[in-house]
């Protein structure tokens, strides 16, 4: 009888580690697509600056807190027939860094930097925009007309201040890349 609750023993244990080793790893696959024929970005207007209002240290009393919303637009032109949506996917560059606990851009002034305070992305909706990611909505593109049959967009975004503590006084810089994303 001993033995038998043994080898019982011995058949759960294995089949539970089985089990357990089965559940400790996986496979991540990643899958994309270039395009050929894509938006370009309207000349002179690739780089953009949003001046974010000056604000009081009293309006972040706490962690949390989001203020200063500014509205950017990205202005696309020469897109083919084909395309009929285009987004802007946005990623943290070599200047600013990205707090991976609130997806935000770190602030990266270099003298008299404020602290505990970030850049915040939103959608046009005023929905956090994770750097990282695309715009969660791919913006029309308006046909051209007659001979010209390259179309226009208008992307909108925001990015605003987001305290992640009580602010003290200071500069406030983040950047951020983008390029142009298809649906």
């Amino acid at each position: 009888m001993r033995k038998i609750q043994c080898a019982i023993c011995a058949v759960a244990m294995s089949v539970s580690a089985g089990s357990y080793a089965a559940g400790s790893s996986g496979t991540v696959t990643f899958n994309g697509k270039l395009e050929a024929d894509t938006c370009q970005i309207v000349d002179n207007l690739e780089n953009i600056t949003v001046p974010l209002p000056h604000l009081s240290v009293q309006s972040f009393p706490k962690a949390g807190v989001e203020l200063g919303t500014k509205f950017f637009e990205i202005k696309v032109t020469k897109c083919p027939s084909t395309i009929t949506g285009v987004a802007a996917h946005f990623e943290a560059n070599i200047n600013s860094g990205v707090n991976t606990s609130t997806y935000n851009l770190t602030n990266s002034a270099t003298t008299n930097a404020a602290t505990n305070i970030e850049v915040r992305l939103y959608n046009d909706d005023h929905t956090q925009l994770r750097v990282g990611d695309t715009g969660k909505k791919y913006f029309t593109v308006t046909p051209g007309t007659g001979t010209n049959p390259l179309g226009d967009a208008t992307l909108t975004y925001a990015g605003g201040y987001y305290s992640t503590g009580v602010p003290t006084v200071g500069d406030v810089t983040a950047q951020v890349t983008y390029v142009l994303a298809y649906p």
